[in-house]
């Protein structure tokens, strides 16, 4: 494909199947297409108004996102995760700051107050292996190796990292980590 993917866009393909501008608006978004600009207080607006929301559905955050999908607002002065606040309006604040908003939905996009709820780091990672998306934002993803491939280099601690990730097209930083032998299983899986 040598167009953008973006129906009625005609420039020339830059990354995943997108022209320039449409890549863009993707990696700072999480969509390729026109995300409208916020005006002063709208985000929060929104917010409120969907604080006590219920269904099935998932409520994607229609504002700013970073490249992983997770939304982002500024809150009493302060940028917030949008998962993250609408938790707090919901269920009241973490019994503990290392406690987690966990989507049971999967969808970073989503701030659907029933999909959300506080959970530890283990737990929300183990949600994130049932949903597939435990290496979301990573630089370099795991789901590149087979499973063989990461017991070869976990079994390779005596060959160059730089050496591994070319032969396996990752970072040598992610070749490190998965020769720790602390390195935990969900972040090889």
């Amino acid at each position: 494909m040598t167009h953008c993917s973006v129906a009625g866009c005609n420039g020339t393909v830059l990354a995943k199947s997108f022209c320039q501008k449409h890549y863009t608006r993707f990696r700072k978004h999480g969509t390729p297409h026109v995300v409208k600009k916020a005006g002063v207080g709208e985000p929060q607006d929104w917010v409120l108004k969907h604080v006590n929301h219920r269904g099935d559905k998932c409520l994607d955050w229609p504002y700013g996102k970073v490249p992983s999908g997770y939304g982002y607002c500024i809150w009493n002065g302060r940028l917030e995760r949008v998962s993250r606040l609408m938790c707090t309006l919901n269920y009241g604040p973490p019994e503990s700051d290392k406690l987690e908003a966990a989507h049971k939905c999967g969808n970073a996009r989503c701030v659907n107050p029933s999909h959300l709820r506080w959970a530890t780091a283990q737990e929300n990672q183990k949600d994130k292996l049932a949903h597939g998306t435990h290496n979301r934002g990573e630089k370099c993803a795991s789901n590149k190796l087979s499973e063989i491939d990461v017991l070869e280099i976990r079994g390779s601690t005596r060959l160059p990292a730089k050496w591994l990730a070319k032969k396996y097209g990752v970072s040598h930083d992610h070749i490190r980590r998965l020769q720790k032998p602390d390195c935990p299983e969900w972040f090889w899986l």
